[in-house]
């Protein structure tokens, strides 16, 4: 399962952050949940991680995959965003990873932004 994730518009505003997060202002950046055939649950249980770190209930049970991306749709939620270096043919290249297992709630009130 693909997400699109965007870095919260204005950080580039907030004085503590214009020279660190806030360089990241407006980026896209994507991620994926994969399944594992050796550990099935995984992917449940990281997915439960996700909507939760997006406001659901932790006792939320969803009856079709509908209800499941309606409630992360358009959620603010905090992550860590590490950049890696990968060598591409022989090119070094940052590739921004987001892990799946890090997913929070946001600490921000999003009616101030």
């Amino acid at each position: 399962m693909g997400f699109q994730l965007e870095v919260r518009r204005g950080l580039d505003r907030e004085e503590d952050l214009d020279n660190t997060n806030g360089k990241y202002a407006g980026r896209v950046f994507f991620t994926a949940v994969w399944n594992s055939e050796k550990n099935p649950e995984y992917r449940f249980t990281t997915l439960n991680a996700i909507a939760v770190a997006a406001g659901a209930s932790n006792k939320r049970v969803y009856t079709n995959f509908d209800e499941f991306k309606e409630e992360l749709l358009l959620k603010a939620v905090r992550v860590n965003l590490t950049h890696d270096i990968s060598t591409f043919q022989g090119e070094d290249r940052v590739q921004e990873t987001i892990a799946p297992w890090d997913w929070e709630p946001t600490q921000v009130l999003l009616e101030d932004v």
